[in-house]
């Protein structure tokens, strides 16, 4: 599972990149992780399975949509508790079930 993390800039999201990289390694998931900023966005989501928005950007929410279903991708809000050192399986969790409603 390829899963794109959008934040503001980008750098907050490499904690959570870090957290869910740990989980999946200790649930032996298959998992690719990576954070970009809202300006790499358009260009990097066709490559992912699934998108998910930080909180301190879920205000666009559609916008990241709009992009997103152009490429087939669904998209999620990551819950303000799971966007941290601690929130890797959360996000994983998450993820599979955004993947499942597809």
């Amino acid at each position: 599972m390829k899963i794109l993390l959008v934040c503001s800039g980008g750098m907050s999201t490499s904690i959570v990149v870090k957290a869910v990289e740990k989980k999946a390694a200790e649930l032996k998931e298959d998992v690719y992780v990576e954070a970009v900023s809202t300006t790499q966005f358009e260009e990097k989501v066709k490559d992912f399975d699934v998108a998910l928005i930080a909180p301190q950007v879920r205000h666009r929410k559609q916008y990241f949509d709009e992009i997103a279903s152009k490429h087939h991708v669904p998209t999620g809000v990551i819950e303000p508790q799971a966007y941290g050192p601690f929130g890797g399986e959360k996000i994983i969790r998450q993820a599979k079930e955004i993947l499942k409603g597809v």
